[in-house]
């Protein structure tokens, strides 16, 4: 999931961009979620593993602190998020996008507006149901779903799930598994000069210092079970 950085910034001043792997399948949430806490609480990049846990935040001679040596972080990779909804439901959903995406491309709507509004309406039912949003952005009293990557945003998903397709295939996973469509791959990013709260009611869009100009994945990229994610960002000094 690569991030492009435009040349506004000095060479000197590109955030450090960390890409991970979180633990798989669909009900390693609170795996990953501990796995994600580590980080953002200040935990040194060579200790992102769940073993470490009690050793992150306690050891002040850590020798590479992220969120302390870095003015704006972008976090990338196979964060293993899954949709909390059953395959059909949520296949059912998709297959209405898809149809609705269809016709805003081939313009057979007089009201593109009212359409848009569907697709919106369509993409908020699935992240509803989305691992990460939930845990991003969780109300603190519930501990089964307590934060993970406090302060972090996201660009606005307007594309679809990216994981699990058959290799060489548009289809979604039609082994003996049938996986459940997921967003798994995400870039998100947060800068120390936030301004104003981050939740989901944002759209992702900026954070005041950093704006999202691109945020997608790239459906003809079959060569892999996922589908890459991009994203262009401007960072304002």
């Amino acid at each position: 999931a690569p991030s492009h950085f435009l040349p506004q910034s000095k060479p000197e001043d590109k955030p450090p961009t960390l890409n991970i792997e979180q633990p798989p399948k669909q009900g390693k949430r609170k795996k990953r979620r501990r796995k994600a806490a580590i980080v953002p609480a200040g935990g040194a990049i060579m200790d992102i593993d769940e073993k470490h846990t009690n050793a992150v935040g306690t050891n002040s001679d850590a020798s590479s602190r992220l969120m302390d040596s870095a003015d704006h972080v972008f976090f990338a990779g196979d964060l293993n998020y899954r949709i909390e909804l059953p395959r059909e439901r949520t296949e059912h959903t998709i297959r209405q996008i898809e149809r609705l995406k269809q016709q805003q491309t081939n313009q057979v709507t007089t009201h593109p507006e009212e359409l848009e509004e569907q697709i919106v309406n369509l993409f908020q039912e699935l992240l509803k149901f989305d691992q990460l949003h939930r845990v991003m952005y969780a109300a603190g009293s519930n501990k089964d779903v307590s934060n993970a990557f406090p302060g972090f945003r996201e660009g606005k998903i307007n594309f679809l799930p990216t994981f699990k397709f058959d290799k060489r295939s548009k289809e979604y996973d039609t082994s003996h598994k049938q996986r459940i469509p997921s967003w798994t791959d995400r870039i998100l990013y947060k800068s120390r000069y936030d301004r104003g709260s981050s939740d989901s009611s944002d759209n992702g869009r900026s954070s005041g210092i950093i704006s999202v100009l691109d945020y997608r994945s790239i459906p003809d990229a079959v060569h892999s079970d996922h589908r890459p994610v991009i994203g262009t960002y401007r960072i304002d000094f």
